[in-house]
């Protein structure tokens, strides 16, 4: 559908990576060693492997939420799909959540084959996936799905329908 890539969050964008250098010392009931990179993401920190990715973040991540977070984002309104059918632009405090729940696909794949048949998108709605990690927001113009990166989900107010 799209020929955007997604970029993949790396360790270093994360503040709970630790490369330690100098004398070993011990944090949370485990000794750091000089020269190894550590992950102080949960309780206790967690020394990278030689078989875990160099750059990309592991499976392993504690942030990581399996499987993925799902949102579907529809205007509040009739006013709202008005302005956007008249302006263009996809503001969040124009949006309220239509629904939630998972899936095991990836970010890139919905990208390039869409969302499940289960889901339908109308013209203007956002989805949001969700790995716990990093959130990705698609939007739904033309009939295809394009990546969007402003969007505010704290502006948007969850109404019950």
């Amino acid at each position: 559908m799209s020929s955007k890539r997604i970029r993949k969050t790396r360790c270093s964008d994360c503040d709970a990576l630790v490369h330690h250098t100098g004398q070993p010392q011990q944090l949370r009931g485990v000794v750091l060693h000089p020269g190894f990179r550590y992950c102080t993401g949960s309780h206790r920190p967690r020394c990278f492997r030689s078989s875990d990715p160099k750059i990309h973040v592991p499976k392993w991540c504690p942030k990581r939420i399996q499987p993925a977070i799902l949102r579907i984002y529809t205007f509040k309104n009739a006013q709202a799909e008005h302005l956007y059918n008249q302006m263009g632009g996809i503001f969040a405090f124009r949006y309220a959540l239509r629904y939630t729940g998972t899936t095991n696909q990836p970010a890139d794949l919905i990208l390039e084959k869409g969302i499940p048949e289960s889901h339908s998108i109308s013209e203007g709605e956002v989805v949001e996936f969700d790995d716990g990690i990093q959130s990705v927001f698609f939007c739904m113009e033309s009939g295809e799905l394009r990546t969007i990166t402003l969007f505010d989900k704290e502006m948007i107010a969850e109404i019950v329908q």
